[in-house]
């Protein structure tokens, strides 16, 4: 049951990231066609096609979306923004991390 809640939250933080950085290029869409999206453009990212599922995940998203109705170029810029935002992060706490454990190893 624990696991379930943790998968359900990972869903429900995930939309509500694309949400906001659709949100950030001016997209405003619902919360149920972006659970949508992010849930079939994470099966397709689950294909070996890309090299980590690098872009698989936005072209789907994108397709998915302009099916939707959505234009397309505010979409992927949306995607980016997300990227970019979680790249920063990953990187922050890397560093930060590093550093915690160089000082711990004096």
């Amino acid at each position: 049951m624990c696991n379930y809640g943790l998968a359900l939250l990972s869903v429900y933080v995930s939309a509500a990231m694309i949400w906001l950085g659709l949100l950030s290029v001016g997209v405003k869409a619902p919360l149920t066609t972006i659970l949508l999206v992010n849930s079939a453009s994470i099966i397709v990212s689950i294909i070996p096609v890309t090299i980590g599922g690098l872009g698989a995940r936005e072209t789907a998203a994108v397709l998915l979306f302009e099916k939707a109705g959505y234009a397309a170029a505010p979409i992927l810029g949306g995607y980016i923004v997300i990227m970019i935002i979680s790249n920063i992060l990953a990187l922050a706490v890397s560093v930060a991390a590093t550093f915690s454990l160089k000082r711990e190893n004096r």
